[in-house]
């Protein structure tokens, strides 16, 4: 290892340990406020869940998996093809994410879904969907606790899947298809922005963060698969030389940003890579691609207006209500640490150590959009808590700040330290997702 690189490397690991403390500081002091009678609605802060230690045989599956990914993946992705490189992240992110649901029975791919706070149980009792958007104001009192907090979208979706008579495993699979697809989004947002080298040192990363224990069973993973090809498309419209392929590039960003909008109203800060691209798009004075994406920004909330949904006003009423709920007693001042807490955790050491160190200016306006996608949502007060889930869709493009870690070695050790912390996680923390 050159000096340079071991300079580096001393700075990320640094940086980790200070995120570490960070980590520690949120358990300890959330811990105390529990102790002292605080209202937090949090069993083991700084997460949902209770810290239950348990090890089912499924786990030590996981293990040995984590082993092989650790020493065999950093290599694959610097000698497969491009185009299997992309697919292969999104298959071992699958696997990966799969083998840790189900590392207790292959029921928990699916019962996280099918509670009665989800979409999937309501879904096939709700009515048609032109009924169902034209009174949303009148069903939704007696709608789930999720399906209260979000536009229709999601719960669109399922109810599509279950006409088609899907049943809950395949429904499941489905929703770990769509998050570990954002793996292969990221890297194709990160090639067009950055160069193939970076993107190929990402690769060892994406889809892989501790993240995944919360993204494989819960809706928000298949957010962040929405999310995470808008950003992709979005790098394209930005990067393309072509006016027409430019165009066609922005009007794909727009509509599944707009289908994101349809899933959950803190969209706009979840987007916050793609807003990065529109400024910097901007600066460059090129213009089509904000226009045609402008355009398709239009069609999925315009195609849910028309029945009658209206999504400010959804907004609102659903701002009231949390404002009115548990917001109004969880202290925010705590949950300013512990959020922040929380998606370090989720998006895992190794990143924490690429953002330390990553000078790639390109690389950072996704990073960098994330990041503030994450600074913003923290300030709002509209994230107090449960922030692994509903900040999912930020972590690809926190954790390719990974792509500044050099060295085979060095990338090893921080990927084996990702998965172990995701089986630390689906080993002691027994979450409701």
């Amino acid at each position: 290892m050159t000096a340079a690189r071991a300079g580096r490397h001393a700075v990320g690991v640094a940086a980790a340990a200070g995120a570490a403390a960070v980590v520690a500081l949120a358990v300890v002091w959330g811990a105390r406020l529990l102790d002292d009678g605080a209202e937090l609605f949090l069993s083991a802060p700084p997460f949902a869940g209770e810290w239950v230690w348990r090890w089912p045989a499924g786990l030590w599956v996981a293990v040995l998996l984590a082993i092989a990914i650790a020493v065999w993946w950093p290599v694959a992705v610097e000698r497969l093809p491009w185009r299997a490189v992309l697919v292969a992240s999104a298959a071992v992110s699958f696997v990966w994410t799969a083998v840790l649901a189900a590392s207790g029975g292959i029921d928990g791919l699916s019962a996280p879904l099918v509670t009665r706070f989800e979409y999937l149980p309501y879904a096939r009792e709700a009515p048609p969907p032109g009924e169902l958007l034209s009174q949303w104001s009148v069903l939704l009192p007696d709608a789930p606790t999720h399906v209260q907090g979000h536009p229709p979208g999601s719960l669109l979706v399922f109810m599509g899947l279950d006409r088609l008579g899907i049943g809950d495993l395949s429904v499941a699979i489905i929703v770990l298809l769509a998050g570990a697809s954002a793996a292969a989004a990221s890297l194709v947002a990160l090639d067009r922005l950055a160069g193939r080298a970076a993107a190929r040192r990402a690769a060892a990363f994406a889809g892989l963060a501790p993240a995944v224990v919360w993204a494989g069973t819960s809706v928000d993973g298949m957010a962040m698969g929405v999310t995470a090809w808008a950003v992709a498309a979005g790098a394209a419209a930005a990067t393309a030389d072509d006016r027409t392929v430019a165009a066609g590039a922005g009007a794909v960003a727009g509509l599944l940003a707009a289908a994101l909008l349809t899933m959950t109203y803190g969209a706009p800060t979840l987007l916050g890579p793609l807003w990065a691209l529109a400024v910097w798009t901007a600066l460059r004075r090129r213009p089509w691609p904000i226009v045609a994406a402008s355009a398709g920004l239009l069609v999925p909330v315009g195609a849910l207006a028309l029945p009658g949904f209206d999504w400010a006003a959804g907004f609102s009423a659903t701002h009231d209500a949390y404002r009115a709920g548990v917001a109004a007693v969880r202290p925010g001042g705590y949950f300013l640490v512990a959020n922040l807490a929380a998606v370090t955790v989720a998006a895992g050491p190794a990143t924490v150590a690429g953002a330390a160190v990553l000078r790639d200016r390109r690389a950072w306006l996704l990073v960098g959009g994330a990041l503030a996608g994450v600074v913003i949502a923290d300030v709002s007060g509209l994230s107090k808590g449960e922030v692994e889930r509903i900040w999912l869709p930020l972590v690809p493009f926190l954790v390719i700040a990974s792509c500044s870690l050099r060295g085979r070695v060095a990338r090893r050790g921080w990927l084996a330290a990702q998965l172990a912390i995701g089986v630390v996680l689906q080993a002691w923390l027994r979450s409701p997702w």
